[in-house]
């Protein structure tokens, strides 16, 4: 093998070999330089592991912010590193803060919902994630970059990672001393550019406590279907400084009213049944998006068919409608009206009215979730007062379930039967072939009625009538 060959694959192990073998190639004064330089240059891989990493920078020092966070569209912090007051103007305290979610009021809503998409997707495929976005600071403007990855704490979903502030992006508006603040500083200190800003953080805020309102209430009344349709109408009336707002349920082809407020004064209404199959391209529209934007209903395609009928007569001039779903299926529409002038909506205004009706989604998930739960209730305390015996098997014969007038029937506690195939009761076997045989009409007909004979436990036979599905 060649000397230099060697040098290279063994140079750890035998130093002065090597170094020999070099010398023998070259003069006398090479072997005093190989010596030299390795005394001078320390292999690495000889040192500790905390020596080299206890010299690494501080994160902070570079930029780098960690964080810990709830994995929720909220984006709920519960750890930044304290030199983030620097960037943000607002202590790391404050922006950890669960209530009004502050840190997620610095980010546009419709933005804020896309990322976190995303940011599921990328944890899906590869177990960590990273993503760009732009914050709306009292500093100004900040685009920023998030690297983080999944973690479990106390049976939540965390993410953990460090932020970084892109340094093309510093170039912010001058600091503000206080929120108050912003009402007062005139057109000309600030470019029209930071005019917008500030309304739109502003706005996020008031968005966000919103949300954190409805999130928290407590529905007491007989109906809370109704209560949270009343309230949600009500606040996004008042949240947009609009003419009034409904919520509507799609019945097959029939928009039926749940509620409808006016602002005006201060009233709820309850407007008759619309047939939407007079109106496609607005049903169209609702099944295909998010939200419905509309600045001038008598102008754009997909309203314009309602303008006679509903729209006029109401005097509305623009329209934001949001669909509510349950399960992905469009089950309603929250339609927030505006009168006047015609009305452009901002991004964020769609993106929050999406967030209304979702919340209103929430509370009937929530109430279709406990009447199922109550119905399953009642029909176990039937089964369980039954004089007839329930047994409950799953595709592979196992048992699942059996109620008391089993054990009094065949003898057999649940304790006994529950969890072990049919097969492997000697007593009923023949059930087991009932059910399970390619042969039998309860395998072509999924239901089966009739006498069949059995044993005890204690093989005493009897005749029983069945009805199997």
């Amino acid at each position: 093998m060649h000397p230099c060959r060697n040098l290279i694959l063994f140079g750890h192990r035998f130093a002065n070999e090597n170094a020999a073998i070099f010398g023998q190639r070259d003069d006398s004064r090479s072997i005093l330089e190989a010596n030299r330089s390795m005394k001078i240059h320390t292999d690495a891989a000889s040192r500790l592991a905390t020596e080299v990493v206890t010299q690494l920078p501080v994160p902070s020092r570079l930029g780098m912010l960690r964080f810990e966070r709830l994995n929720e569209s909220s984006w709920a912090l519960l750890y930044l590193d304290p030199a983030c007051e620097r960037h943000f103007g607002l202590p790391a305290h404050e922006l950890c803060s669960l209530i009004d979610s502050p840190y997620a009021s610095l980010m546009e809503p419709a933005v804020r919902l896309r990322t976190h998409d995303v940011i599921q997707a990328q944890l899906a495929t590869q177990g960590h994630y990273s993503i760009r976005y732009r914050l709306h600071t009292a500093n100004g403007l900040l685009d920023m970059l998030e690297i983080g990855e999944l973690c479990q704490q106390y049976g939540r979903e965390l993410l953990r990672g460090y932020l970084v502030i892109e340094p093309y992006s510093s170039e912010a508006t001058p600091p503000l001393d206080s929120p108050d603040s912003t009402l007062k500083l005139s057109a000309d200190v600030y470019q029209p550019t930071t005019d917008v800003h500030l309304e739109h953080l502003i706005r996020s805020r008031a968005q966000q406590s919103l949300i954190v309102r409805l999130a928290r209430h407590r529905y007491s009344s007989a109906d809370p279907q109704l209560e949270a349709a009343q309230l949600i109408t009500q606040a996004a009336s008042e949240a947009y400084g609009i003419a009034g707002a409904a919520i509507w349920h799609l019945n097959g082809t029939q928009l039926e009213a749940v509620v409808a407020y006016r602002r005006d004064n201060d009233s709820y209404e309850y407007p008759s049944a619309l047939d939407v199959a007079a109106y496609p391209r607005y049903i169209e529209a609702l099944h295909s998006g998010r939200a419905i934007g509309v600045s001038n209903v008598l102008e754009d395609p997909r309203t314009e068919e309602l303008a006679n009928s509903f729209f006029k007569p109401r005097r509305i001039t623009a329209i934001l409608d949001a669909t509510i779903r349950v399960g992905g299926e469009v089950i309603g529409v929250l339609c927030l009206e505006h009168s006047g002038s015609t009305r452009a909506w901002h991004a964020d205004e769609a993106a929050f009215a999406g967030e209304l009706a979702d919340q209103y989604a929430q509370v009937l998930a929530n109430q279709q979730r406990l009447s199922a739960t109550h119905t399953l209730h009642l029909f176990q305390r039937a089964i369980d007062q039954s004089a007839s015996a329930f047994i409950l098997v799953d595709k592979n014969g196992v048992v699942d379930y059996v109620n008391p007038s089993f054990t009094a029937i065949t003898q057999f506690s649940a304790d006994e039967v529950r969890g072990r195939r049919l097969t492997e009761l000697t007593a009923l076997e023949n059930l087991s072939e009932l059910l399970f045989d390619t042969s039998s009409r309860l395998a072509k007909n999924n239901s089966w009625q009739g006498e069949f004979r059995s044993r005890r436990k204690n093989l005493e036979p009897y005749w029983g009538q069945l009805s199997a599905r």
